[in-house]
């Protein structure tokens, strides 16, 4: 009888076979398992596993010349023209589905995309260019101006003491076409507007606007701004180029000043305003020692405008200065009346 003895390494282990390769031996497959591949066919292709390689590598695609005769276009140009002809057929559709009209002359919009203003309109508006006091920024001659106060220039009336104690500046009258213009973008939600306004603004006052650290917008009652769903003084302010603070708020909800006399005005905007708590408590940085422009839509008597620039004085602002779209001069004020305004202004622009 024959006795055949296993051992236990032989029945742990099974026996592996080396196949010497000139330079080393390497472990030949087991003869009880099958070779498992790790690749994962394709579902499309499914012996996509045997095929070679079709993918090129972005070194290989670089190292590759382009064919001849053929020039990249550039994607910079290709956008450019895409968007021109985006926009023209834009406007090509709105003409015709929505017949879009100017809010100022009620005219055909030849390029509805570009505003709801015709470029007629614009250039009808009557610019505040100079020469114009420094002060309250109403036109006048050369000859009335003379003296200098903060800088600039100013008229009789502002010398003689009657003038406003802030520096005001705006882009023209409240009349005409800016008139429409506004009052399309606060009681019309038309916020669009307030790209060319301050577009109107800039041109205005742009040695102001270097110099300035910051622009502060006039606040509205948190009731008015729910109702309007928006600040114009706001929207106006964001396109001016300059960093936007809001250090005031308004604490109590007043009539319309526009509905108000000159008296009446100034009474109502006696405490309505106020610091905003986490400015006041960084102030050093915020506000004390910077050059601020207030900036509103219109400026009337201008009680609102100096009840803020007087809050921002008492917080240590080292210069405050007003912006305005337009100024609607009133009777009995120190401006003159409206209609000297305009003839005054119509003058300087022949």
């Amino acid at each position: 009888m024959v006795s055949i003895s296993l051992s236990t390494s032989s029945r742990s282990k099974p026996a592996t076979s080396t196949v010497s390769s000139g330079s080393g031996a390497t472990p030949a497959a087991s003869p009880f398992r099958k070779p498992v591949s790790t690749a994962l066919p394709s579902k499309k292709a499914p012996h996509s596993a045997n095929r070679p390689p079709t993918t090129t590598t972005a070194s290989q695609a670089a190292a590759e010349p382009s064919p001849p005769g053929r020039r990249p276009y550039p994607r910079r140009r290709i956008d450019v023209r895409c968007g021109l002809d985006v926009r023209s057929s834009l406007d090509a559709i709105l003409a015709v589905v929505w017949a879009s009209r100017c809010i100022a002359c009620e005219r055909a919009l030849d390029s509805p995309t570009r505003g709801v203003v015709c470029a007629a309109c614009l250039r009808q508006i009557p610019r505040l260019s100079p020469p114009v006091c420094g002060r309250c920024g109403l036109p006048v001659s050369a000859a009335d101006l003379g003296g200098e106060d903060d800088g600039a220039a100013t008229c009789r009336t502002c010398r003689r003491g009657g003038g406003p104690f802030t520096p005001r500046r705006a882009a023209g009258l409240h009349d005409g076409p800016l008139r429409t213009m506004i009052h399309a973008l606060k009681y019309g939600g038309r916020r669009s507007l307030a790209q060319p306004l301050g577009a109107m603004l800039r041109e205005a006052a742009d040695d102001w606007l270097r110099a300035a650290d910051a622009v502060v917008p006039v606040p509205l009652h948190p009731l008015r701004r729910w109702r309007r769903g928006f600040n114009q003084a706001d929207d106006i302010a964001r396109r001016l180029g300059r960093p936007v603070i809001r250090p005031i708020r308004r604490a109590h909800h007043t009539r319309p000043q526009m509905e108000l006399p000159r008296s009446v005005r100034l009474r109502a905007v006696r405490g309505a305003f106020r610091l905003v708590r986490r400015y006041a408590g960084r102030a050093p940085s915020a506000v004390r020692g910077q050059r601020l422009l207030l900036v509103d839509d219109v400026i009337t008597t201008g009680a609102t405008v100096e009840a803020c620039a007087t809050l921002l004085r008492e917080a240590g602002a080292a210069d405050v200065r007003v912006l305005g779209v337009a100024l609607a001069p009133q009777r009995g004020v120190h401006q003159r009346p409206a209609e000297t305004c305009r003839s005054e202004t119509q003058r300087l622009m022949v």
